[in-house]
């Protein structure tokens, strides 16, 4: 009977459960660079985006499979204890307001 019940429960929430929407493509920046023996893949990243966009889409995928090595643009960090407090003024707003 337990079981039963569960089930029928399970059933329930499932047809209850708002349908999730897709996520939009986002279609980033990609660039290739090729010359007679040399492909580059540059990448544009865009720090802040919605919840919905997808951005890992099949090209960049494919960029980053077909890829020997990743090279990121980063700043260089000489005391990385100093980033916390550093990002805590920097990076967020005082008053309260999000992206």
């Amino acid at each position: 009977m337990f079981r039963r019940f569960a089930a029928l429960a399970a059933a329930f929430s499932l047809a209850a459960a708002p349908a999730l929407a897709a996520p939009r493509d986002a279609d980033p920046a990609l660039w290739m660079v090729r010359d007679a023996d040399t492909t580059i893949y540059l990448f544009g990243t865009v720090h802040f985006l919605p919840k919905d966009l997808s951005w890992f889409d099949e090209a960049v995928a494919d960029a980053f499979n077909a890829s020997d090595e990743l090279r990121m643009e980063l700043l260089p960090v000489d005391d990385p204890a100093s980033l916390g407090p550093l990002i805590m003024k920097l990076a967020v707003d005082p008053n309260g307001r999000t992206m």
